[in-house]
Formats: structure tokens, C-alpha cells, sequence
């Protein structure tokens, strides 16, 4: 997000408050002072007259576009990667040390799974499964890591897919992958088919 370059009036910020939440799904009270050049109590009153419209929800240190459908709010990695880079590499990194030659892995959506592509660039014979946008253009710079998209539909806001196929066709998901999957999804349910990354 980089900082706006004039000063807005409040109808302004309202809507770029919503232009951005549609874009991050979650925003922090502090990223939104850096970006609007305004005061904490500016932003909190924003906020407050978008949360009386029903249009947003607080959360703790942020807010997000109120639940509609009783979704989590999708994440894009611009944003999701801020939050303790260094641990977030370290965690990466010891994950692909689990990850050996001509294994077959997958990294689900999100940017502690994308982390994890520089460290395998000296595998030899991997593929790599995920159904994350960002992790497949990621290993574009490693031509040599066979890379397979899942497909599904398209969840433009987190730059993944939804595997809504599985409902009619569970039969499908016969893979068989040499170590567990790398990734924060708490689960695919065949009633709510999709993975989430948190």
C-alpha cells in the first residue's frame, strides 16, 4: 500500500477505506494512518461512521468488511507478509528442509507458502501442487520445479481458487503427495469446499 499522495476529506477516506479492504481484506489501524496521513483518532472516527453503516467490522488493531457470508477475509500477500518477515522466513526455510529431491508437495494459499519457494530452487525433480496464484508465479524463476495449478473457481481477493468441484466430484482428489502439505489450511470439509490461509 503506498501512502496517498493529497490529503481527503472524510467521504474520500470512506471510500478508499472500502476500495482497500475489498483489495486486503483486513486493514490495521496503523497501516491506514501511514497510508491517509492522518491521526489515530481520524481513522477511528472513519471507521466508527463505516461500522454504522454496516459497511466494515472492527477487529482487534484493524478492521474488515463487515461478514457477509460468514467468510474469513481474504488476505492479499502485500499485506499479510508485513507482520514478522524474519519469523515467517525462518519458519519457510525449515519447511522445505523436509522437502527432498524428485518429492511431490503442496503449498497452499498464502504468503507463509510462498515464502517457502526460494528454498526449494535447489531440489531436482520436485513438483510442486497449489492452488495459490502468487506461489505459481513464484516458481516461475525455478523452471526446473514442475509446478501444477489445482484449478477451481477463481477467489480473486486472495489471489487463489476454490475447489468447489470437489462437491460433485470427490473422487478426484486420488493424489498422493511424498510429505504433508505445506500451508495454515485448517481443512477441506466437502461441505465447504476451499481451502483458507490464515
Amino acid at each position: 500500500m503506498s501512502p496517498a499522495t493529497r490529503p481527503m476529506i472524510p467521504e474520500q477516506r470512506h471510500r478508499e477505506i472500502l476500495r482497500l479492504l475489498r483489495r486486503e481484506g483486513v486493514l490495521s489501524i496503523r497501516g491506514l494512518t501511514d497510508y491517509m496521513k492522518v491521526s489515530h483518532m481520524t481513522v477511528r472516527r472513519d471507521i466508527t461512521a463505516l461500522e454504522d453503516h454496516g459497511h466494515v467490522t472492527s477487529v482487534h488493531g484493524g478492521v474488515r468488511l463487515a461478514d457477509l457470508n460468514s467468510q474469513e477475509p481474504k488476505l492479499e500477500p502485500e499485506f499479510r507478509a508485513r507482520p514478522e518477515p524474519p519469523r515467517k522466513h525462518f519458519i519457510a526455510e525449515l519447511a522445505a528442509q523436509s522437502v527432498e529431491d524428485g518429492m511431490v508437495v503442496y503449498l497452499d494459499a498464502g504468503t507463509a507458502c510462498q515464502s517457502v519457494v526460494p528454498y526449494l530452487a535447489g531440489r531436482q525433480h520436485l513438483t510442486v501442487v497449489t492452488n495459490d496464484f502468487y506461489v505459481v508465479t513464484s516458481l516461475f524463476a525455478y523452471p526446473h520445479i514442475e509446478t501444477i495449478h489445482t484449478g477451481g473457481a477463481v477467489d480473486a481477493s486472495s489471489a487463489s481458487v476454490a475447489l468447489r468441484w470437489m462437491q460433485s466430484s470427490p473422487s478426484i482428489l486420488t493424489c498422493s503427495f511424498s510429505v504433508p502439505a505445506l500451508g495454515t489450511c485448517p481443512g477441506v470439509s466437502l461441505r465447504r469446499p476451499r481451502t483458507r490461509s490464515r
